[in-house]
């Protein structure tokens, strides 16, 4: 019997269509600015073969209806931002939570991933311990930090992710502790 997931990938405009597509794909795509993308893909993890749905989102607002549209029915949620922006990490918490528990379930894994994380660091990028800090807090099931182009950590979140749906230790995602 095949094991399936839905996987929903959200976040700012972060390259997290880029990270897709190179699992996807096997190879480092051109940039592009994605409204809704939905793709299927195998997942090895721990010896079992998972059949992973894969649903790229677009962070701009008027296409929120399309993008909720496909929480339903998520066994994990991938929140992307960009280690270079500080604005894409702070949205983690701001804007992505909020969102995924309104329109989500409470019940469904979530793994937080910093893209571009072998970019130059210039004292104002999003830390290691910062995004560590951030996981803990949105009560994520891990943190990884990946980079496209060159694969860094690429297949890692998708086991990670994918993981976290096979076992009953997954996270509910927490309640936001500013009360927003």
């Amino acid at each position: 019997m095949m094991i399936r997931r839905k996987l929903v990938a959200v976040g700012d405009l972060s390259g997290k269509t880029c990270v897709l597509l190179t699992y996807l794909k096997d190879e480092f795509p051109e940039p592009q600015l994605t409204f809704l993308s939905w793709d299927i893909t195998d997942v090895e993890v721990e010896g079992q073969v998972v059949e992973v749905h894969v649903w790229d989102t677009c962070s701009k607002e008027r296409f929120k209806d399309a993008r909720i549209s496909c929480y339903k029915g998520a066994d994990v949620f991938v929140i992307f931002f960009s280690i270079y922006s500080r604005t894409s990490f702070e949205n983690v918490a701001k804007l992505w939570i909020p969102e995924i528990k309104k329109y989500g379930s409470r019940d469904t894994a979530v793994l937080l991933v910093g893209t571009h994380c072998e970019m130059i660091q210039d004292g104002s990028n999003v830390t290691n311990d910062e995004g560590r800090a951030m996981a803990k807090e949105i009560n994520a099931v891990d943190y990884i930090e990946c980079k496209a182009d060159t694969k860094f950590n690429v297949d890692e979140v998708f086991v990670t992710a994918i993981k976290a749906t096979l076992t009953d230790k997954t996270k509910k995602i927490a309640i936001n502790k500013r009360g927003k």
